[in-house]
């Protein structure tokens, strides 16, 4: 069977869409329950439907959520 050859052009966006995180709970030492999350990875949504995801670590956990990347904030690029 022979895999359909990848399109000419630019087939995903030039920036991701989503963060590819995964959680992992814990207990902080006030006894809190917390959550930590953990930026694994990236995601593009393809132009002929689904989503490509390249992982930069492979998770503990068995779920992974994706989350809309959020736009950098103007006011912060110039204070240090």
């Amino acid at each position: 069977m022979a895999y359909p050859q990848r399109e000419t052009g630019a087939a995903v966006a030039l920036a991701p869409c989503f963060d590819v995180v995964t959680v992992r709970g814990y207990t902080d030492r006030t006894g809190e329950e917390r959550a930590a999350y953990t930026r694994i990875g990236a995601a593009w949504k393809r132009d002929r439907g689904g989503y490509k995801l390249r992982l930069d670590a492979l998770p503990i956990q068995e779920t992974l959520f994706l989350f809309a990347r959020r736009e950098a904030n103007a006011g912060d690029a110039g204070d240090a």
